[in-house]
């Protein structure tokens, strides 16, 4: 079996952000994606947990939900008291803990038993998807069997929370004309929306090599209709072989160290310039700064709201940013004020 994988996080965000996650074991032979859901707190720990769960054990089962809420409340405290060290702990992440709040992540997975078969399990929309080599003939496994929406089946990372739904069973197999995919849910709402010819797209999937082509192939799609969020594809190909072989993995991990050394530099060089400009420059200079965070901010917000709608109207998105930029500004002012 040859894999490649790929992750990337929504448009206007970074790799910190992402919070998608998904884990190889090649002496399993197993392959998992979780994608942690935004409106909870600390996901992506969650779902780390749950795809190497999945990846060493070849299961995710509600028997073994207790030891791994335990895993991410003490990666949790592990974070709050560093960042207490640090003087970077905002109050209302221990008052979000202190109220119950917790994280959720769907979660899918396979285990390969030979060349040919194997055995797997979804939760949520997270997908495992067959389909033929020549894009004819596709089937999406989901834990629901009903249209894709913003509430899906997933695990709660609370002890004694059972999160909502029941996960799934799959079994199947691969040959010389199938391919398997493990997506995450922008990749299973755009090929359950394309199914009927996905040959096109089955193309551009297999002709990704690398995380640049990757990035493209998601910016593509994202401009065809795919909702902005963080987006994970992993490609399972027949070779043949009971051994598992990954071609091609990308490693978040090192995504965001690159990200936090090159934030780090440019907080450096922003320090030595502040030096040598003059103080009323320097003032307009801050202004452009504010400017761009408002603008980052409102494409945060933006995008969000039209993934849950759906609506991808561009008057609609240049007069919704028009507005939140205007009640964002507002803010800033009378915070300012205080």
């Amino acid at each position: 079996m040859k894999i490649r994988a790929f992750i990337t996080h929504k448009k206007c965000e970074t790799y910190s952000d992402c919070q998608d996650r998904f884990c190889i074991d090649t002496n399993m032979k197993t392959v998992c994606v979780s994608d942690g859901m935004s409106q909870s707190i600390f996901p992506d720990y969650w779902a780390q947990i749950l795809s190497d769960f999945y990846a060493k054990k070849a299961r995710c089962n509600a028997d073994d939900l207790p030891e791994l809420c335990d895993l991410w409340r003490n990666r949790v405290n592990e974070y709050i008291q560093d960042a207490r060290a640090k003087g970077t702990l905002h109050y209302l992440t221990e008052q979000s803990l202190a109220q119950g709040r917790s994280a959720g992540a769907t979660i899918c997975g396979i285990q390969f038993d030979d060349a040919t078969i194997w055995h797997g399990h979804v939760l949520g929309d997270s997908c495992i998807v067959e389909v033929s080599t020549d894009g004819k003939e596709l089937k999406i496994h989901a834990s629901e069997d009903k249209p894709f929406d913003c509430y899906p089946d997933y695990y709660d990372s609370f002890k004694g929370r059972a999160g909502k739904g029941v996960i799934k069973a799959i079994d199947g197999d691969i040959g010389p004309d199938k391919i398997l995919l493990l997506i995450s849910d922008p990749f299973s709402e755009f090929i359950y929306r394309h199914q009927g010819d996905f040959s096109p797209y089955l193309d551009e999937i297999l002709n990704v090599q690398d995380h640049s082509q990757y990035c493209e192939l998601v910016d593509k799609w994202r401009q065809l209709g795919m909702h902005n969020d963080d987006s994970t594809l992993c490609i399972v190909e027949f070779d043949n072989d009971a051994n598992v072989t990954v071609s091609y993995e990308d490693k978040i991990d090192q995504f965001i160290e690159e990200e936090e050394k090159e934030h780090e530099e440019n907080d450096e060089n922003a320090e030595e310039t502040e030096k040598l400009i003059p103080r009323d420059q320097g003032i307009e200079q801050e202004k452009h700064k504010e400017e761009d965070i408002i603008d980052q901010c409102v494409d945060k917000i933006i995008n969000k709201l039209q993934g849950l709608s759906g609506n991808h109207n561009k008057k609609w998105k240049t007069r919704a940013k028009t507005i939140v930029k205007e009640i964002l500004g507002e803010c800033l002012q009378k915070i300012s004020k205080l």
